[in-house]
């Protein structure tokens, strides 16, 4: 892999370029590269951007260099190894993919989706070979650096029935898997983008969230480098993990955007910390309007956290509010809520014996049109509820709500209510489409039914 440094700008399209591996060959040739550099870099958001770049030794992490952290990025790819992809990130974001994404594949295998005997350090069924790789690097910051992947050649196979399939998948594709392997080559390069790394504490990794905002300043035609590091937003966090969730859903409801993007962590958004200033001004103006119309306050809140892979687990309950929209002013706590308009109040609440009892009837009457198979699992999902709220993670003393952990962990959760028979009940009922048909019908009728009669509550 040769490379040049030259603070001029890269040009070119990574979504483009990926689309012209293989030109001249079939879609289908073009569409199994994508699905190879999407197993490789599974939890990347910009994967298909990063998929042709420059590659080193499987599991290392970082580099001496911009070119020799993307370089550790193509060669993760290069060997399967979806572990050493997530290490070439910065530590901000391995922290957040590592452990939430550890549990999605445990849970995977569980329900038998993936095969047990799955490895992440190299992933069996899928190959990416790169050669002749040429990258420029252009300096954007001290601490950051795009690299353009500008020559050489990838090539992506597939070989289906080496997949790491678990049954349940196994089960709904057999017959439909080619018995061939399914092979593309064509050149690698990020055209008008490139691949941004960041200097952490004297080691370059890449970067996923710079990569992106990187690219989008280039799509609205800028030069793509950050503004000013003392123009970036401010990211004080919270002295404990409830003071974090708190100080989120304030600002959410605020409207307050600057202070959203505040209370996550930087070193997982630093790039949307850093870029911030690009487009704050359009999207408050954007809601300077709303804000006029839609007055919404927090008047109380019950938070309590655990522990959890990955962070600590905030729980949000027992939320009071008040609103004021259209002249109308809304108040809501406990279960009830009280609106008033032009002196008339008018009050309804969900807490009371009578809506709890008309609130199951309507459960039952839902549950009694669902197929027999799935009203075991239905039933299951009502009464186990699993503990999902924001993760909070701390940097540097402070505390701070992580986007990537969260969803993760509300995934993970969600799953974990699942069993492998639920899947095979849940693909049966879909494959039965005079069954579906039948219970759109059936689900339709009973909506219809509850807006015309006239509630209790």
């Amino acid at each position: 892999m040769s490379d040049e440094t030259e603070p001029s700008e890269v040009v070119g399209s990574p979504v483009d370029q990926l689309a012209a591996v293989g030109r001249g060959r079939s879609r289908r040739g073009r569409t199994i590269v994508t699905i190879v550099v999407a197993v490789c870099l599974i939890g990347g958001g910009a994967g298909a951007a990063v998929a042709m770049t420059g590659g080193s030794g499987p599991g290392s992490s970082g580099g001496s260099s911009p070119a020799s952290a993307v370089n550790r990025l193509l060669n993760a790819a290069d060997h399967s190894d979806l572990l050493g992809a997530v290490d070439a990130l910065v530590p901000g974001e391995q922290a957040a993919f590592r452990s939430g994404a550890m549990g999605l594949v445990e849970q995977l295998i569980r329900l038998k989706v993936l095969s047990s005997g799955v490895n992440l350090s190299h992933i069996g069924g899928v190959s990416l070979r790169f050669s002749g790789i040429t990258t420029r690097t252009t300096r954007l910051t001290s601490s950051l650096a795009a690299v353009a992947i500008t020559g050489g050649s990838g090539t992506g196979s597939v070989e289906a029935r080496k997949l790491p399939l678990g049954s349940f998948v196994s089960g709904l594709v057999r017959g439909l898997l080619p018995t061939r392997s399914q092979h593309v080559t064509g050149r690698a390069s990020t055209g008008h983008s490139a691949i941004v790394t960041e200097d952490v504490g004297g080691t370059w990794y890449v970067s996923l969230g710079y990569t992106i905002a990187y690219d989008a300043a280039r799509e609205q035609g800028l030069s793509g480098v950050p503004p000013a590091a003392s123009a970036a937003m401010p990211a004080p966090g919270s002295a404990t993990p409830e003071g974090a969730v708190r100080s989120l859903v304030t600002d959410t409801a605020s409207l307050n955007v600057a202070g959203m993007i505040g209370d996550l962590p930087p070193g997982e958004m630093g790039a949307l910390q850093s870029y911030a200033p690009l487009f704050l001004g359009k999207a408050e103006a954007a809601l300077a309007k709303t804000r006029t119309e839609l007055r919404l306050k927090i008047t109380s809140m019950d938070l309590s956290a655990s522990a959890v892979a990955g962070g600590t687990l905030v729980r949000v309950s027992g939320v009071g509010l008040t609103a004021r929209y259209d002249g109308i002013t809304f108040s809501y706590k406990d279960g009830c809520l009280t609106y008033t308009r032009v002196g008339a109040t008018g009050r309804q609440c969900l807490s009371t014996p009578t809506a709890k009892a008309e609130i199951q009837a309507i459960k039952a009457r839902f549950l009694a049109r669902l197929p027999r198979s799935l009203r075991a699992l239905v039933t299951r999902l009502e009464t186990k509820r699993v503990a999902i709220g924001l993760v909070t993670v701390q940097e540097n003393g402070r505390w701070y709500v992580s986007p990537t952990t969260t969803m993760f962990e509300a995934m993970n959760a969600s799953l974990s209510l699942l069993r492998p028979q639920d899947l095979v009940a849940i693909a049966s009922f879909v494959e039965n489409q005079a069954e579906v048909k039948s219970f759109e019908r059936s689900i339709a009728s009973l909506v219809e039914g509850e807006a015309s009669s006239t509630s209790s509550f």
